[in-house]
């Protein structure tokens, strides 16, 4: 069968046409995937110093001078620095702070105190400043070294049990017996009373005197327990506003 050359040649013109049309859709769609690429890594980089303005720490590391260690000794003064809001004029000003001294971590520790600056101890909660004048300066190595009562506690035993046990408690021991012999007495009173009047011989004048003698004991007793309820009242509105002190007259510890 002989070929004609016409048709060798138009098939030949195709093939090539083919393979042109073919690397140009080659060539455009790496085009196409180039522009994106470059498209995908401008948007990384524009998150990139988005990031960096909103945290220029983070995108630029420094380098931060080594921390210096403080010796034992040295005070812990700036996490503490804004604590000293007692007026040094106010007379409980003594039993929180304590002052002119060498302040240091020896001291003046946690939980008893803190040092506001290098010659002042700041007493924390629960804790003040006292120093008993017949006791020597060694026996107190901290400067907050007294634990303070409890206004609370003396408030509540003073409400419940009238009687002085909140003084006891708060070591006012005076206080706290006088208002026992106040109770006491006038119980005291009634037993002997009635003992004397059961033991007394019955008669006219004998009875006319037991009537006076009970009159009296009513009477002693009726004043005894006015006066008792009064200062228990009283007592009451003074441990509430905290106005009194413990027995070395250190403040109680604040509700």
């Amino acid at each position: 069968m002989k070929t004609n050359p016409n048709t060798i040649a138009l098939f030949i013109s195709l093939l090539i046409f083919s393979s042109i049309d073919l690397s140009s859709c080659a060539s455009k769609k790496a085009a196409e995937f180039h522009a994106a690429f470059l498209e995908t890594k401008s948007k990384a980089k524009n998150v990139l110093k988005a990031e960096a303005k909103q945290s220029p720490n983070a995108a630029t590391p420094t380098t931060t001078p080594a921390a210096t260690t403080t010796p034992s000794s040295s005070a812990p003064i700036s996490p503490y620095s804004n604590i000293n809001t007692i007026n040094p004029t106010d007379p409980n000003y003594q039993y929180y702070f304590k002052t002119n001294i060498a302040c240091s971590n020896t001291n003046c520790m946690i939980p008893n105190g803190v040092c506001v600056d290098n010659s002042t101890c700041k007493c924390l909660d629960g804790w003040a400043v006292f120093q008993d004048a017949n006791s020597p300066q060694t026996m107190y190595p901290q400067a907050c070294n007294y634990q303070q009562k409890r206004q609370l506690v003396a408030f509540l035993l003073e409400f419940f049990f009238p009687c002085g046990i909140g003084h006891f408690y708060a070591g006012r021991v005076l206080m706290g017996v006088m208002k026992l012999i106040l109770l006491a007495l006038p119980i005291l009173a009634l037993c002997l009373g009635f003992c004397g009047i059961i033991a007394s011989p019955h008669g006219e004048g004998k009875s006319d005197a037991s009537g006076a003698c009970v009159l009296i004991m009513a009477i002693f007793i009726y004043g005894s327990y006015c006066a008792l309820g009064i200062w228990g009242f009283v007592d009451i509105i003074l441990f509430g506003i905290n106005s009194y002190k413990d027995g070395n007259g250190v403040p109680l510890l604040h509700w």
